[in-house]
């Protein structure tokens, strides 16, 4: 039997062996400690020292650079930039190992910009803004330079205007602070620009000046008289606007209305509130003798107005175009009637047209007639002109009325009516006639596509018209156009239109069918 025997050696390294050095970080220093002051802008270079227990150093370690708030600086591989003022912490790790922070302190750079710390609102003309801009003086990073001195000035940017109060501030401690700022203009968007020496201007955000107070009234709309003790024809419309000339949307200032340059009252609701600075007055009357009268505007603490001068007689019998009435037989018409009081009407040629008590026209027969409406201070009269032929053709002028202001021109159209009745050609005569005065006129012919039309002065104030057409006029045709000179106050003139002959296209003769006009204007 055979036996082995093994011989073991016993424990540990045995002579003349070393272990491994322990190269772990153990400690990370920074070149610098405790505190450092960079300027905005400015950098400043950090190495880290990483060591292990025994003190030696760390080669190849990955370091890892924090900035605690990495706004006011940051730090890239030890690079720290500055950038706004503050502190910040900043630290180099190696792993879990971290070394004691450095406390960064960024502090203001040179100036080069201003910008808006408050923003200008609250804007009304003529008022100082509500909220008021302050500016700052800052660096090339957005700092306020507390150290800066600088005159800094106020302007118009866009949407024009005026600014008014103190326009240049001078800083304190880098901001420019003002107080009164306003502006006038014409109400809408507005910026503000703002500007000091060897710096870059700031221009505000946009924001709306608003219409300010009343500073004055404007009559946006006249009144037009009808007769007295009667409601005017057109009520008057009052605006309150600011000192740029905006309505003052955000009044509702009492207007009222007053009387100038003539004895009397004035009626209806005299005092009217505005409605966003719009006073709407609609039943005011003039209580007194037939007359010139010139209605004056009120509000509190702004100038009067006076409105333009109203003549108003004693009653009016036909607005506007309804002064002068065509008609054929058996038709009826009920013209306008302004007064005072209750009206009388009488018929001038009650044969030709007739009016009943209540101021209806009937047309009886061809001709013309006056029809006048009366009160106890006056007369006013409506002419009615009663056709040859119910739809035949007329010759006429484009007015609606034969009142005319004294001094004034008045362009007149000569008219060819056909109605329903086609035309081919015809002769008219037109003569201006008076005694009173002179006449001033200029006429001339008005030529149409299709239409031949000659005209002579045969005689002084005497016209003579052609008109000749391949195609049958169907519509009204101006033929000729007088521009006349109004003759003194409380003059007369006649102006008549005749038909001296006139044709159907096919060559019928139509000269019974037609009826001839003659307008005598009144001038006051």
């Amino acid at each position: 039997m055979l036996g082995l025997v093994i011989a073991c050696g016993g424990g540990g390294d045995g002579p003349g062996v070393t272990p491994p050095p322990d190269n772990t970080p153990a400690t990370v220093t920074l070149s610098a400690t405790g505190t450092a002051t960079i300027t905005s802008g400015n950098t400043l270079t950090l190495t880290a020292n990483v060591l292990t227990r025994d003190g030696r150093p760390v080669s190849g370690a990955t370091v890892v650079w924090t900035s605690s708030n990495p706004q006011i600086a940051t730090v890239d591989n030890g690079l720290i930039t500055a950038i706004l003022v503050g502190t910040t912490q900043v630290t180099a790790a190696v792993g879990s190992v971290t070394s004691a922070p450095i406390a960064i302190t960024t502090v203001a750079g040179a100036a080069t910009r201003l910008a808006l710390r408050t923003q200008p609102g609250g804007a009304a003309v003529g008022a100082a803004f509500t909220t008021q801009p302050v500016v700052e003086v800052r660096d090339a990073a957005g700092n306020v330079v507390s150290t800066a001195s600088a005159a800094v000035t106020a302007a118009v940017a866009s949407g024009g205007g005026a600014l008014a109060g103190t326009a240049t501030v001078s800083t304190a401690n880098g901001v420019a602070t003002f107080t009164d700022l306003g502006m006038t203009g014409v109400a809408g968007a507005r910026t503000l620009s703002f500007s000091a020496t060897s710096l870059t201007a700031a221009t505000s955000g946009s924001f709306t000046l608003s219409p300010g107070a009343p500073a004055q009234l404007v009559i946006t709309r006249q009144p037009v008289g009808g007769a007295v003790a009667a409601p005017l024809l057109t009520q008057p419309i009052v605006e309150l606007r600011d000192v740029s000339g905006n309505v003052s949307t955000g009044s509702t200032a009492q207007v009222t209305a007053g009387l100038s340059g003539f004895t009397g009252t004035v009626g209806g609701t005299v005092s009217v509130a505005a409605a966003a600075g719009v006073a709407t007055f609609s039943n005011l009357q003039v209580n007194g003798q037939p007359g010139t009268y010139s209605l004056t505007f009120a509000t509190a603490g702004v100038p009067g107005v006076t409105a333009r001068a109203v003549v108003l007689p004693a009653i009016v019998f036909g607005f506007g175009n309804q002064k002068v009435q065509i008609l054929d037989a058996g038709a009826n018409a009920t013209p306008a009637v302004s007064s005072g009081s209750a009206a009388t009407f009488t018929a001038r040629a009650p044969s030709r047209v007739s009016v009943d008590n209540a101021g209806r026209l009937t047309a009886n027969n061809e001709g013309q007639g006056f029809l006048v409406a009366s009160n106890a201070l006056g007369a006013d009269s409506v002419l009615a002109i009663v056709t040859r032929s119910a739809g035949g053709p007329v010759v006429r002028t484009s007015l609606g009325s034969y009142v005319l202001v004294p001094g004034d021109t008045t362009v007149i159209d000569l008219v060819l009516d056909p109605r329903t009745t086609p035309v081919g050609a015809l002769t008219a005569i037109v003569s201006l006639n008076t005694q009173d005065f002179a006449p001033r006129y200029a006429i001339a012919s008005v030529n149409n596509p299709g239409v031949q039309v000659a005209a002579a002065e045969t005689n002084p104030n005497v016209f003579r018209f052609s008109i000749v057409t391949t195609t049958p006029i169907v519509a009204p045709l101006v033929f000729g156009r007088l521009a006349l000179v109004s003759g003194p106050l409380n003059s007369r003139l006649t102006l008549t239109v005749t038909a001296a002959d006139v044709f159907a296209p096919d060559g019928q003769d139509l000269f019974t069918r037609m009826t001839s006009t003659f307008y005598p204007f009144v001038f006051r």
